[in-house]
């Protein structure tokens, strides 16, 4: 099979321009294209926090997670399917717990401590999380609790009340608002980075450019943020052009990110930071943007889709 990573630069004041493809065999799991008729960035604030969903047909259990290293466990080695941001939830309110049943196979989710207690000391239930809150309820948008008695005693939960109504028709039984978020989230999310991988692929980097004696990038939280909604366009759209048509860095003002100098490494196939790190070392254009002295910042998308993960590597000079 074909691992293909691609690189590209500009400086907005001169608008000088390179580009150069790389191609490699590699040995890959096979992988699926999809596309997404809008991209919807996890814009949560100081205040709130996205809660992501999951789904797994092995038992048809919904998961929730604030954890975006569990997002990409779960779907890289328990083929868990992404199924966006459920809802936002506030940094602070009421403590929501997440429980355990290996008998069940399935997890509960509530704000009730005697709920807690009773059935982590008589049903066989333990506490996820190392028994602290998961995420916490609070704002005025409802989410809906369903029961699917079928289902192992399996619970969903949902900000959607179209859902709410459809699922007692595929027998589920509603349970009423049980709890609350800053607003609801999006299907058309895009897929988290797996962000131990993010901070490898800049250690990486950055051990490559001590050995030219250059000075380390730094990681930008936003330039991460624009990195992974290019690392999620890529996907079935594998090019510097945006499924918009516009330039990958029309991604930066998206964000707002103001910059001099600006590059761009994409790559898809390879299944660890060492991998793409390698590959992109040993094509001149990719090695240029990571040996570039123009550069201070560095962000990176590593999204998980289809078998493999699909990387992005911005960087910026930064005013």
């Amino acid at each position: 099979m074909i691992m293909y990573s691609t690189a590209e630069q500009t400086d907005r004041r001169s608008k000088f321009k390179i580009m150069s493809l790389f191609f490699a065999l590699a040995l890959m799991i096979s992988f699926s294209i999809f596309g997404k008729s809008e991209d919807v960035y996890a814009d949560s604030d100081d205040t709130s926090i996205p809660v992501y969903r999951l789904y797994t047909s092995v038992n048809g259990e919904h998961l929730y997670t604030t954890d975006e290293n569990e997002v990409s466990v779960l779907m890289e080695s328990y083929g868990w399917t992404y199924e966006g941001i459920g809802w936002y939830a506030p940094k602070q309110g009421k403590p929501v717990y997440r429980l355990y049943n290996a008998g069940l196979k399935n997890h509960l989710y509530t704000t009730d401590t005697n709920e807690v207690n009773v059935l982590t000391s008589k049903h066989g239930w333990v506490m996820d999380n190392n028994g602290k809150p998961l995420f916490y309820s609070g704002g005025t948008v409802g989410i809906y609790r369903l029961y699917n008695a079928a289902l192992s005693g399996m619970h969903l939960l949902t900000t959607d009340g179209n859902e709410y109504n459809v699922l007692p028709s595929h027998g589920w039984q509603k349970e009423g608002t049980k709890l609350y978020c800053v607003k609801k989230g999006s299907s058309n999310s895009p897929i988290p980075n797996n962000p131990k991988y993010v901070d490898e692929v800049i250690r990486l980097v950055n051990v490559e450019r001590k050995k030219q004696g250059l000075p380390e990038l730094k990681k930008n939280v936003t330039l991460c943020n624009a990195a992974n909604v290019r690392a999620n366009e890529i996907i079935g759209f594998f090019s510097h052009t945006r499924p918009d048509g516009t330039s990958c860095f029309s991604v930066l003002s998206q964000f707002n990110i103001t910059n001099g100098w600006a590059g761009e490494n994409i790559a898809w196939g390879q299944r660890t930071p060492e991998q793409v790190v390698t590959a992109w070392m040993n094509s001149q254009g990719h090695r240029e943007n990571i040996l570039s002295p123009y550069f201070t910042d560095i962000g990176i998308g590593a999204v998980y889709f289809g078998g493999c993960y699909h990387w992005v590597q911005l960087f910026i000079e930064s005013y």
